[in-house]
């Protein structure tokens, strides 16, 4: 019954989790809506603006009327309602003969590199456009505004204009860009019309690939091989003894020597080398202490170590996976991804936040611990080291398993980390589990031996 109430506890808290993450992602679609109600909200401030400004300049030349008892005291009022209309109807032309072609399609590309963002407008119409104001925008991972242009722009008539940009993305995650419209103005810039060219494309940065073949795998207190003891018949095992004949064993493996001297069948047992496992497992459970810019760049860390050690395993001929709970809350585990799999998981992974469950990768370490085939050795990338993640891999070290334990942490808080948690520190070294921290995934190349 206790286990199936602790079973029914975790399940429980799993589902929490993903209602968790559930809600962050709503956050972040109410934070798209929040810039979309400011921009509107722009707009109407502009209107606004400009209606004072025009009732103002009404009220100028409203005056030579006033003091000028003569009707040539109407003419710069009269002039200046005609000089309106005739820029407001300038306005309509450009409005009719307006295109904008913006094909904002899904795209990836590698961490630190950019994508282009295509935006050409199209002027139709005979007059050209004095400017024009296309807002575009580009959302990382977590929601915030990752870059955002209003470009101004003049366009002959019967003329394109290719305002086509690239952006530059810096973490591994999926990113949001698009554009909310065009703004075109009037000759005079007392009147603007607002063209709803919408477009929407998710960019996803996938992460960025780093050899780490300096590695030893003994460094990291791993182990690349053990023996276990098979009867099998086989040429390139090492003899290993005998045990009693069993029903069903190869007459070929009988040793009949040995068995005519004892007068029982005697079978030879063959030592073979089997290849060790590798679990490599991603924790997105992050400090609520962090910025975004630092869960950024933890994630970076996480994901792009994770699958460096995978690859490092399998190019040693051992068996590695990556483990990791997903954006939907399920556990998934997954091969060394090619290129073209790279972008399918990073749209899987969740955000690195306190909003992920602190178990929801500890129990993946708990499945490795209990599984039959379970891995030999665990690589935890984590940047959350805590009591109860501690317990959890020296639970691991006391079965027997090789465990390493990758930490993401920001640069600036390295030095503080180690003074505020040397006993843990402590118990990890005192167990034979390094704690390799890193700040940037590619010190993980200049990696010789745990200190």
């Amino acid at each position: 019954m206790a286990g199936m109430d602790k079973i029914r506890e975790r399940f429980g808290a799993l589902r929490d989790g993903a209602g968790q993450l559930a809600q962050d992602l709503r956050s972040r679609a109410d934070q798209q809506g929040e810039k979309e109600r400011d921009f509107q909200a722009d707009l109407r401030l502009l209107k606004a603006r400009q209606a004072v400004v025009i009732v103002a300049l009404l009220a100028v030349f409203a005056l030579p009327p006033v003091f000028v008892n003569h009707p040539i005291g109407y003419v710069p009022l009269v002039s200046f309602v005609l000089l309106l209309a005739l820029s407001w109807g300038y306005l309509q032309v450009l409005k009719r003969g307006f295109l904008v072609e913006s094909r904002f399609e899904e795209g990836s590309c590698v961490r630190g590199s950019s994508v282009l963002l295509p935006l050409v407008l199209k002027n139709r119409s005979k007059l050209p456009i004095l400017r024009a104001c296309p807002q575009l925008y580009v959302t990382n991972p977590y929601g915030g505004l990752e870059h955002e242009a209003q470009v101004v722009s003049v366009i002959d008539a019967m003329d394109d204009a290719d305002l086509s940009m690239r952006v530059q993305l810096g973490h591994v995650g999926v990113y949001a860009s698009g554009m909310r419209g065009v703004v075109l103005f009037d000759p005079l810039m007392l009147f603007h019309t607002y063209i709803d060219s919408t477009g929407h494309a998710e960019l996803v940065s996938t992460p960025q690939s780093f050899s780490i073949d300096s590695v030893e795998f003994s460094n990291l207190a791993l182990r690349e091989s053990h023996a276990p003891v098979r009867t099998v018949v086989s040429d390139d095992v090492d003899y290993a003894g005998t045990r009693d004949y069993e029903f069903g064993d190869p007459l070929k493996s009988v040793h009949w020597k040995l068995s005519a001297r004892t007068g029982d069948l005697q079978t030879r047992l063959f030592e073979e080398n089997v290849n060790s496992s590798t679990a490599v497992i991603m924790d997105f459970h992050g400090p609520d202490s962090y910025q975004p810019e630092q869960l950024m760049s933890c994630t970076d860390v996480v994901v792009e170590i994770g699958i460096a050690v995978v690859r490092l395993a399998k190019e040693r001929g051992m068996d590695a996976h990556l483990r990791y709970v997903n954006n939907q809350g399920h556990p998934e585990t997954r091969e060394l991804p090619n290129v073209a799999e790279m972008e399918d998981l990073v749209r899987t992974l969740p955000s690195l936040s306190p909003a992920v469950p602190e178990h929801a990768a500890l129990d993946l370490v708990a499945e490795e611990m209990e599984a039959v085939n379970g891995g030999d050795n665990v690589v935890l990338c984590t940047s959350s080291l805590t009591r109860t993640s501690v317990a959890q891999v020296l639970g691991a070290r006391a079965h027997h398993m090789s465990v390493c334990v990758v930490l993401a942490m920001p640069r600036d808080l390295v030095r503080d980390f180690y003074k505020k948690n040397s006993g843990l520190m402590s118990e990890l070294q005192a167990a034979d589990v390094p704690c390799i921290v890193l700040s940037d995934s590619a010190e993980l190349q200049e990696f010789d031996s745990v200190g």
